[in-house]
């Protein structure tokens, strides 16, 4: 995947200059990084459970299509289960939402606007009143969907119950201008006029969480989810210990749709039996899956639908009014959605035929994963780069105990293994044989853990928890650089011996963790600037936006020696990503970074994983810096990538920004990189929102894109958290981008001085 075009705004003194980057080209193997560090850190890499990407959910989604009713006024009649009278907002999302109204038909006076302004946000608005604001729903308005939101917050009108509730829509603007629009049908399987997104403040909230993360054609793939109680949560802090036992309910049940990747759909039912993914029998979870038949995007839609019993509404609604107060009784509905994409790669990997080879000339290793490929899927595999990682145990040398020694990370690329024959690919990592010396340890080594994720997804396509001894070769090399084996384990050579020489006399660790031992050896063209003096006249700042943006967001004269990176509505991987970066940095000597959104998972990306020329910037700048940017993803991902693909708008789907995506990819991220970057996050005001419409979907505070839970970093620079700040422009609060001092400092700490 290569872009192929990125424009670039070079700001000098005060003078503006367009580059073009008519084609990115892809990175060097010369220019991987080999990643290395100590086995205190194991537990950082370990395969993420799905559940830590699990979402809540105290809100549904409905498609609508209308009817025709009088004249060029359309409507849609249905019933709404209300569960609670806190907060309760219903959103039509649609492209005509603007020319959309609700009535409440089954509650006496209900009024569902009492202001006439829609702009007015005073305190009794907010806490007394219901009122109406047209909003959007997408990471930047012009490339989302239009929205109208009723929040309704009058008490006196309030009640717990099924709503009876009517929706119209004006279309004498647009009957002739799209007929189609008008004329689409539940019947005919087109898509609906709108949705309805409907959100309160229940005591029950929906989990659900994906029930396999190999997400790989041939696997199963699904949903598990639950209806947990929110008090019980709050005191365990473990959802799965919060789950509503189905004895709690009157009636309860689950459904999974699915989109799948030819565009067709799928309805089945989610089962609470023990047999589909969904724990134990009889336990409040209920699970469905399938087998995944093709590669691409899955849309996967869990819809709860229940009553409650009477337990659970004595307790929480003893003191509520109910749309029928003769029949107090609480109905709920919840949705969760996510996007998952599938890959179809397939790799087995070989313990009996790995190998390291060493040799006297360097210090680095080569440790070679060897792998079968079936014969068909030869061209998903062969040449593709990939994300590979292991945990390096060895002999020690006191007692011949295994001792663990280090792990190894970093990018490979398959390629046939020309000994094994074409179904055999290695993919090769490298580690520092001071890690040997260091752990006081001797060949052979030992592999644990090892697994080899796809790039763009960080899904695992092959793992092997299970040890694996290496042959060990040591290896010379001929005029040409290839390298001949001189001698091996597999034959009885005394290698082991030889290595071991090697190690103590050239090798030996020093008390200091090198650049080597941490990155593999730097190449040339990467050498430091060791003085500010050095870089200061060529060093720039590269102001890199995030997924689907409409051009950069900092104001670019605010920076020094300022690149404004430009790739428009644009949705990429964080690898592709990184790789835009690299292109862009390669012009300049030195480059830092200062980035939005995902142009901070990005950079972070190419800062881990590849050499580049920020490596080169001085001691003293800080190399990333970035402002809202969700580092363990957007709760709100799928339900964007969705509802915008439905009225042709968007981006469409960005894995790595999905709570799975970013789960499986921060994994991968390695302390001593994540602390390369200063981040900064902000929030509406108290008791506010940055935009209504996503705040019904994202966890509460964030900046109306990203939740201020899954933006910290773990090992990062928590530079401060400012309130009355959204993402972008637009919403209810000014822009984090154009905070003019906050812009200062990052201006001073990414510049040479």
């Amino acid at each position: 995947m290569k872009p192929t075009i990125v424009i670039l705004l070079l700001f000098i003194l005060g003078c503006s200059f367009i580059l073009s980057l008519h084609e990115t080209e892809s990175i060097p193997q010369t220019h991987y990084k080999h990643l290395q560090g100590p086995p205190e850190e194991f537990n950082e890499f370990l395969l993420p459970s799905p559940l830590k990407a699990a979402k809540t959910s105290d809100s549904y989604v409905m498609e609508i299509y209308f009817t025709e009713s009088e004249g060029n006024l359309l409507k849609w009649t249905g019933k709404l289960p209300i569960d609670s009278v806190d907060n309760v907002t219903v959103n039509i999302v649609s492209k005509y939402s603007t020319q959309m109204n609700i009535k409440v038909l089954n509650i006496d006076n209900f009024v569902t606007n009492e202001f006439s302004q829609s702009n007015e946000f005073s305190t009794e608005v907010m806490d007394s009143k219901n009122h109406i604001v047209r909003s959007w729903f997408g990471y930047e308005k012009e490339n989302s969907v239009p929205t109208k939101t009723f929040i309704f917050n009058n008490r006196d009108q309030i009640k717990v119950g099924e709503w009876e509730v009517e929706v119209t829509f004006d279309a004498e603007a647009i009957i002739e201008k799209e007929p189609e629009f008008i004329a689409r049908s539940k019947e005919q399987g087109t898509k609906p006029h709108a949705y309805l997104m409907v959100f309160c403040s229940s005591p029950l909230t929906a989990h659900s969480y994906l029930n396999n993360f190999k997400l790989v054609v041939g696997e199963n793939i699904g949903l598990t989810t639950s209806i947990i109680e929110k008090s019980t949560l709050k005191k365990t802090g473990t959802p799965l210990a919060s789950v509503v036992s189905p004895l709690n309910f009157a009636n309860i049940k689950a459904q999974l749709e699915i989109e799948f990747p030819n565009g067709k759909s799928s309805i089945i039912p989610m089962h609470d039996d023990g047999l589909h993914a969904d724990l134990d029998k009889n336990d409040g979870t209920f699970g469905a899956n399938i087998v995944a038949q093709d590669k691409g995007i899955f849309s996967l839609k869990s819809v709860v639908v229940g009553t409650l019993g009477r337990e659970l509404t004595d307790t929480y609604y003893a003191e509520k009014s109910f749309v029928n107060d003769d029949e107090p009784i609480v109905h709920f509905i919840r949705t969760t959605q996510h996007s998952v994409v599938v890959v179809d790669e397939h790799l087995e990997l070989v313990p009996s035929q790995s190998i390291v080879s060493f040799s006297q000339e360097n210090e680095m290793a080569n440790v070679s994963l060897i792998a079968k490929v079936e014969s068909s899927n030869l061209h998903e595999v062969v040449g593709k780069k990939f994300k590979a990682y292991t945990e390096v145990w060895a002999r020690s040398i006191k007692d011949d105990s295994l001792v663990p020694v280090c792990w190894v990370l970093g990018m490979t690329t398959a390629n046939v293994n020309s000994e094994l024959g074409k179904d055999f690919v290695s993919l090769d990592l490298q580690m520092s044989l001071k890690w040997l010396s260091k752990a006081n340890a001797k060949f052979p080594l030992t592999l644990r853990n090892a697994y080899i994720q796809d790039v763009d997804t960080s899904t695992p396509i092959a793992q092997l928890s299970q040890s694996m001894e290496l042959e060990t070769r040591h290896v010379k090399f001929d005029s040409n650089g290839k390298p001949f084996t001189v001698l091996s384990s597999k034959r009885g050579d005394r290698v082991h011996e030889f290595a071991e020489h090697v190690v103590s006399e050239l090798f030996r660790f020093n008390g200091e963790l090198t650049e080597e031992m941490t990155v593999g050896v730097r190449p040339k063209e990467f050498t430091k600037r060791n003085t500010f003096a050095a870089a200061s006249s060529s060093h720039r700042v590269l102001l890199v936006h995030g997924y689907c943006a409409g051009g950069s967001p900092f104001p670019v004269s605010e920076f020094k020696n300022a690149i404004a990176f430009d790739d428009p509505g644009a949705s990429r991987s964080n690898d592709v990503f990184a790789q835009m970066i690299y292109s862009v940095g390669k012009q300049f000597d030195t480059f830092s970074v200062v980035a939005h959104s995902q142009g901070g998972l990005a950079s972070l990306h190419l800062a881990t994983f590849y050499w580049s020329n920020i490596d080169k910037t001085p001691t003293g700048v800080k190399l990333i810096q970035s402002v809202g940017s969700p580092y363990k993803g957007c709760s709100a991902a799928a339900d964007v990538a969705n509802l915008a693909k439905a009225f042709g708008v968007g981006c469409g789907t960005n894995y790595d920004l999905s709570p799975e995506g970013a789960t499986k990819w921060i994994a991968t991220i390695p302390p001593e990189q994540q602390k390369k970057v200063s981040y900064y996050t902000t929030q509406y005001k108290d008791w506010s929102w940055c935009n209504v419409a996503m705040n019904l979907v994202l966890s509460w505070p964030n900046d109306g894109t990203a939740e201020l839970d899954k933006s910290s970093l773990p090992y990062g620079n928590n530079m401060g958290h400012t309130k009355s700040q959204c993402h972008t422009d637009n919403m209810k609060y000014p822009s984090q981008c154009k905070d003019s001092s906050r812009n200062s400092i990052l201006n001073k700490f990414a510049n040479v001085q």
